[in-house]
């Protein structure tokens, strides 16, 4: 296997585990990065309304639909099925986000410019 098989697998497990469990994360109210109470916040970003925001490995895709929620177009990409089917499930109709499961080095190949992009 190689580490890009490796790591889908992980997330796609993860993610199906989850489905699975029907957990509900709460509502993202702080932008952590994945460390509570650490590093800048979302203000690191700037102003995001009317950007061009790429999303890569958006799992759950929280952090997306936030920014989308600030006025940004969002594309969120996970390249596990399982992850992708717990943010559209969670995101069906929000605005400016636009969910795709996809191998980011394919997505970005394929996609136009953005004027954000984070991981």
């Amino acid at each position: 296997m190689t580490t890009e098989k490796d790591t889908l697998t992980v997330w796609n497990t993860y993610g199906t585990h989850q489905l699975a469990r029907g957990l509900e994360l709460p509502k993202l109210d702080a932008w952590d990065w994945g460390v509570p109470q650490a590093g800048p916040g979302i203000g690191a970003l700037g102003e995001v309304a009317g950007l061009r925001v790429l999303d890569l490995g958006s799992g759950l895709g929280r952090h997306a639909a936030k920014l989308a929620a600030l006025g940004a177009e969002v594309t969120a990409v996970d390249a596990s099925p399982a992850q992708h089917q717990r943010a559209v499930t969670r995101y069906p109709n929000t605005p400016g986000l636009r969910l795709v499961c996809a191998d980011a080095v394919a997505r970005l190949r394929d996609a136009g410019p953005y004027e954000l992009v984070f991981l």
